[in-house]
């Protein structure tokens, strides 16, 4: 899971543009800092959340299931099946 940026095209971008001269290049330098500190988040949210899940379906009280705790010994959850 991650930010996508997009130009007023559609076109998928890396990062904002540099500012014109008619922009605020304090309000741009911000942006960029805001976008940065969300880009963190996020990762940090996702990997949070999906150490949560590996912990309420494998090691919960409900996990007890024979199944259940089969499947989670056998399976962590990986960075590829939390990203889609």
């Amino acid at each position: 899971m991650a930010i996508e940026l997009t130009n007023q095209n559609g076109k998928k971008i890396a990062a904002l543009p540099d500012p014109n001269q008619s922009d605020d290049a304090e309000k741009a330098k911000a942006a960029k800092g805001t976008l940065s500190a969300s880009r963190k988040e996020l990762k940090s949210v996702v990997s949070m959340q999906k150490d949560r899940l590996y912990e309420a379906l494998c090691t919960s009280a409900h996990g007890g299931l024979k199944s259940g705790t089969h499947i989670c010994a056998s399976t962590r959850l990986s960075g590829a099946s939390a990203s889609g």
